[in-house]
């Protein structure tokens, strides 16, 4: 009889725990299912106020936010001010892009809406905003021959003249790279006409003396003179 005793003892035993678990896991349940409710309402409470005060501004939103979750932020009074500074900013470009697209379109001919008196007057052209015309060559109304000795390169200068021997001193010599028997063509040197060719004689260092090889047949031309220019014939295209 005892060994059916102690099976009997062990059952009721067994049901007792089992009663007591399942009491305990429903308990459990409960509790989990309240707890969920709890944050589903507390987040439609959230949402809601967040709703509410969409349209306050970004300063009062985050101290709303802030005393919502028990917290601050230690930047978030700078934070606010440079969101509210920058608001600002694009509210003042706002106003000035309006100001700007209202602006009456500008007459023809350079004239100004009415309400400006002194901008009205007809845009003139300054004088230093006139187009520079390139000054008139040297060389315009020259012939051919003219210009051509015009261009050629003045070798030296004759600075005497010596009646007796005929022959002439110029300011340029061996330094200078004049040679024996080099040959130049001269003139004077308010004209384009030659009057003669003349070549090296001797030289000096510092000076040269030249002779008249050739003279111009044409009336009325005066001989070379102190004064008149020697041109490097050489350089003749």
């Amino acid at each position: 009889m005892k060994p059916y005793q102690s099976l009997l003892t062990t059952l009721v035993v067994l049901q007792v725990v089992s009663v007591l678990l399942l009491g305990a896991m429903a308990f459990l349940n409960y509790q989990s299912q309240t707890e969920v409710s709890q944050l589903r309402n507390d987040l439609g409470d959230f949402q809601e106020t967040w709703k509410q005060q969409a349209d306050a501004p970004m300063k009062e939103r985050l101290a709303a936010l802030e005393s919502r979750l028990g917290m601050r932020d230690p930047k978030a009074d700078e934070t606010s001010a440079a969101l509210e500074q920058q608001m600002a900013e694009t509210d003042a470009l706002q106003e000035r892009f309006n100001e700007i697209r209202n602006l009456p379109a500008p007459l023809p001919n350079g004239a100004r809406p009415p309400g400006n008196p002194a901008a009205n007057r007809p845009a003139t052209t300054s004088p230093s905003a006139a187009p520079k015309l390139p000054p008139p060559s040297p060389l315009a109304g020259l012939s051919p021959a003219e210009q051509a000795i015009a261009q050629l390169p003045i070798a030296a200068e004759i600075t005497a003249y010596e009646q007796a021997w005929e022959f002439y001193t110029i300011n340029k010599g061996q330094l200078d790279g004049i040679k024996v028997d080099q040959e130049f063509a001269v003139r004077n040197p308010d004209s384009y006409q030659l009057l003669a060719n003349v070549k090296v004689d001797s030289l000096q260092p510092e000076d040269a003396i030249v002779q008249v090889i050739r003279s111009t047949s044409q009336p009325g031309v005066a001989k070379p003179a102190v004064g008149d220019l020697l041109l490097d014939i050489s350089k003749l295209k």
